[in-house]
């Protein structure tokens, strides 16, 4: 039997910070989709400019990725202008 490795205090700490950086980082990426109106869009790279340093298109993709449902995530599109669904098809 394999016991897995101690945990230190520092290590659950640690941890725990990069949850909440990542948590901060989603919300800075919803909170800016939340504002564009009704009717506009915007390219996952304005989002990134917007947001300055630490974020680039792919990164706001990521994050976007997650969004709940009170996010307008059709409100966002790709430099192609198009929504980026991954796998999913959307009707037409």
């Amino acid at each position: 039997m394999v016991r897995p490795p101690e945990l230190s205090c520092a290590h659950l700490k640690a941890a725990n910070e990069t949850m909440q950086e990542e948590a901060n980082y989603r919300e800075q990426v919803y909170r800016v989709v939340r504002r564009i109106p009704r009717g506009c869009v915007m390219t996952y790279g304005q989002i990134a400019e917007i947001l300055g340093d630490g974020y680039t298109a792919r990164t706001v993709g990521f994050a976007m990725h997650g969004a709940d449902d009170d996010t307008p995530w059709h409100r966002v599109i790709n430099a192609r202008g198009a929504c980026s669904t991954g796998r999913i098809v959307l009707p037409e």
